[in-house]
């Protein structure tokens, strides 16, 4: 289903032009779930930094990519090796990628675990082709999770998060490089809500029960269901906890 809506909407080969035509109808319904995907580029080079053990990196080399991979994670990246995956064991600037070599390159909640995030951005930018995109997801520092719950926010993750971004913050710093953002969308789900509230409670009662016992927040199918709505309602007026940013190289 998926190859079939990324076939219809988001350029990737296998549809003739009737099948594409005839799948705008049936599967329209069905493209919101994958909004966010990468705009494909014919005979496109893809990188991946941070792709972990290749997982994503696999599949968008199935689907026709020329994918290249960057993993500090020694282990991870020789899970991806294995795989057949093109993929680097260390950080970006120990690559050596040539100049304009990228068409897009992907960063999935990498950037906040880094020590130089606009190092890296002005890396990318070198090793990225005139016009190609960047697809960072970050998590939001102006959500209204984090107002909400503060330092029980799930996402602020210290230590392993460096660094706390908002638009406003990652819009400076892209426009500061003369990169473009193309478009920023809003995707939290229910998972970063329940999450904060379980550390809220545990907190505040100082037990474990409710993390190891049957009726746990975070594990609780009800909870997810019942504040599925609200958490939607957040994304659209822009105050979700993940933030997906689409950035062109001008």
């Amino acid at each position: 289903m998926r190859r079939k809506i990324l076939e219809t909407y988001w350029g990737y080969p296998g549809a003739s032009t009737r099948q594409k035509l005839f799948q705008q109808w049936v599967l329209f319904p069905l493209r919101w779930r994958y909004r966010n995907s990468i705009h494909f580029v014919e005979k496109g080079r893809l990188l991946d930094i941070g792709c972990g053990n290749g997982t994503e990196l696999y599949k968008l080399k199935k689907m026709g990519w020329e994918t290249y991979g960057v993993e500090v994670n020694e282990k991870a990246s020789e899970r991806a090796r294995s795989e057949g995956l093109s993929v680097f064991t260390g950080d970006l600037f120990k690559t050596n990628f040539p100049d304009h070599y990228f068409d897009v390159v992907r960063m999935s909640f990498v950037l906040e675990h880094l020590t130089n995030p606009r190092q890296t951005l002005v890396e990318i930018k070198r090793i990225l082709r005139p016009q190609g995109r960047i697809y960072i997801s970050i998590h939001n520092a102006r959500s209204l999770n984090y107002w909400l719950f503060g330092k029980w926010w799930f996402s602020l993750d210290v230590p392993r998060h460096l660094f706390s971004f908002s638009i406003g913050t990652i819009k400076r710093l892209t426009s500061s490089l003369e990169l473009k953002v193309k478009a920023v969308r809003f995707d939290s789900g229910t998972r970063t809500f329940l999450a904060s509230l379980q550390y809220w409670v545990n907190d505040r009662h100082e037990k474990r029960i409710l993390t190891q016992g049957k009726q746990s927040i975070y594990g609780s199918h009800l909870l997810r269901y019942l504040f599925r709505p609200l958490c939607w309602f957040v994304d659209r007026i822009r105050l979700g906890d993940l933030i997906h940013l689409e950035i062109i190289k001008t």
